[in-house]
């Protein structure tokens, strides 16, 4: 559960289905660097009723944003097959300590 935080981001990765609560929107100050309902992937109740609703969808797995997550994810990350540790190893290998030799 989120209303502005990017939290939501990674655990796209695991296909987490996420839930927003952006219930002061229209007053939030800090802006949005793309527009919110283009890049949250999620149900957004208005209500407890519908937040309890959402919440056991989601928990259920909710498949019904699977489609929105995928998009939202491919937006965000570039690599998607978790071998960031590996990458990163390859970097400092080939060209941050091929620079120090």
């Amino acid at each position: 559960i989120t209303d502005y935080s990017s939290i939501y981001l990674e655990g796209l990765l695991r296909d987490v289905p996420p839930v927003f609560i952006p219930y002061d929107q229209d007053s939030y100050e800090r802006g949005m660097p793309l527009p919110y309902d283009q890049v949250t992937p999620g149900p957004k109740p208005a209500s407890f009723a519908e937040l309890l609703d959402a919440l056991g969808q989601a928990l259920e797995g909710a498949s019904a944003f699977k489609a929105e997550r995928d998009r939202v994810k491919q937006l965000y990350f570039e690599y998607q097959s978790g071998d960031a540790t590996r990458r990163v190893i390859s970097l400092l290998e080939n060209e941050i300590l091929k620079e120090g030799k």
